[in-house]
């Protein structure tokens, strides 16, 4: 913006700051900065010392301070108040910052989560498991979610089948899967979450609510099943490691990393660690 004599308008605020004309004129209103009348042209107009105060103003906007703070700090703040003002705010930033941060791990999480849906889904590999926190669901969900929030909040548990190993390929037909009362007697329910900040080699960490299991040599696999309708993405993984020659060793795991509801059921995707040797 070049330097003017007669002062700036509306206009020349909004477009050096990137901001609209209600804005510059909302400012006005609300007392913030209010442009002088120019004597010569009886035009409403800013001086250079109140583009330089307009600087400061979208700089405290920009740091997330609401009208009145900024209004306060503009017209009726001695230096002590805008420093307590500044370093509270200050405070609240970096607290921002680490939810942010939170969140960008969660979707990060979830980024992985459907890029393997899409690279594994209906394939299988072998490959060695993550290392996983699991907590037995024996009284209710809401309870295990809330014990894993307790050792992290930006981590994402997972809703799990765990099936005995023993078992795993007595149960292989469709129909078999959708009989609840045949399944369950082989499988448990937990939430998972892989301990990727190794929160399970902590001090603190409760053994008594968690179990840990470690990494194992898996056959992975995403498959995908419409609740009580279609399992034949399961079906498809069990008769690969029957027909493979692999022995299952230990309990099988299944993750639902991703749900979709329709109209009449529920589609969701699985993440499946089946340990072989």
């Amino acid at each position: 913006m070049i330097m003017k004599d007669e002062g700036y308008t509306v206009g020349d605020l909004a477009e050096y700051f990137g901001v609209s004309k209600d804005t510059i004129r909302w400012y006005d209103r609300v007392g913030i900065l209010s442009p002088s009348k120019n004597r010569d042209n009886n035009y409403r107009q800013y001086t250079r010392e109140q583009l330089m105060a307009m600087n400061y103003i979208m700089r405290l906007r920009q740091m997330n301070l609401s009208l009145g703070e900024i209004s306060e700090l503009v017209n009726d703040s001695d230096v002590e108040h805008s420093l307590t003002v500044i370093q509270l705010q200050n405070k609240a930033l970096k607290e921002e910052i680490e939810r942010l941060k939170i969140y960008s791990r969660m979707a990060e999480d979830y980024q992985k989560i459907f890029a393997n849906i899409i690279q594994y889904n209906g394939k299988s590999m072998v490959r060695e498991s993550p290392k996983m926190l699991c907590r037995p669901i024996e009284d209710s969900v809401i309870s295990a979610l809330k014990d894993f929030e307790q050792l992290s909040a930006s981590l994402v548990p997972m809703y799990t089948f765990i099936q005995n190993g023993e078992h795993a390929l007595d149960i292989l037909s469709d129909d078999d899967l959708k009989n609840y009362s045949k399944r369950n007697q082989y499988t448990r329910l937990a939430l998972t979450m892989i301990d990727e900040d190794d929160l399970s080699e902590t001090s603190d960490f409760p053994t008594d609510k968690f179990e840990v299991i470690m990494p194992r040599r898996c056959l992975f696999s995403m498959g995908k099943a419409v609740t009580g309708v279609d399992y034949s993405g399961f079906v498809k993984l069990k008769e690969s490691i029957r027909d493979s020659g692999y022995k299952i060793d230990g309990e099988v795991i299944y993750r639902m990393v991703s749900v979709n509801y329709l109209s009449t059921m529920s589609e969701a995707y699985y993440e499946c660690w089946v340990p072989i040797k």
